[in-house]
């Protein structure tokens, strides 16, 4: 089992560009494990949408049916996620999240929220001294990052 799995990994890591024959390989490399972690990412946030998609058509059918296409809901979200071939550039791919965040904006209508927001636990928070992550300003479409100076980052690591 264990072999399949990293046969499997190593298959797709080539598909992605991250590993070529004859050459060494580092797998702690840090565009590696970035990679690997947005891959991840966008999965779980598919497989979220699928598994909220799958509740609310047991739940309330007629509800979700007015709310979504049925059609491209089966095509799209039949499958788990995890089986899908990501696709293979970055621009497809964010897309494909942007698709995921569409999908539930109809969803959060009439909504409310079960668990509070998470604190902010970092030492910088606990002290009360420097600047915690509230403190900076991130711009997503923008990609980049105010700090509390008003300085902004030079380059975004993806």
């Amino acid at each position: 089992m264990e072999r399949v799995v990293s046969d499997r990994l190593l298959e797709h890591c080539k598909v992605e560009g991250l590993v070529a024959a004859g050459g060494k390989q580092r797998t702690d490399s840090t565009h590696v494990i970035s990679a690997v972690r947005d891959l991840n990412r966008l999965e779980l946030a598919g497989e979220s949408v699928r598994a909220a998609l799958e509740a609310l058509a047991v739940a309330a059918p007629g509800w979700l049916a007015g709310q979504v296409d049925v059609a491209e809901f089966a095509h799209r979200y039949g499958p788990r996620v995890d089986g899908w071939r990501m696709p293979s550039s970055q621009t497809k791919r964010d897309r494909l999240a942007q698709v995921f965040g569409l999908i539930t904006a109809p969803l959060k209508q009439g909504t409310r929220m079960v668990t509070p927001v998470l604190l902010d636990h970092s030492a910088q928070a606990k002290a009360a001294a420097g600047f915690d992550k509230d403190a900076f300003t991130i711009d997503w479409k923008a990609r980049q990052v105010r700090c509390p100076a008003g300085k902004s980052s030079a380059h975004w690591n993806r």
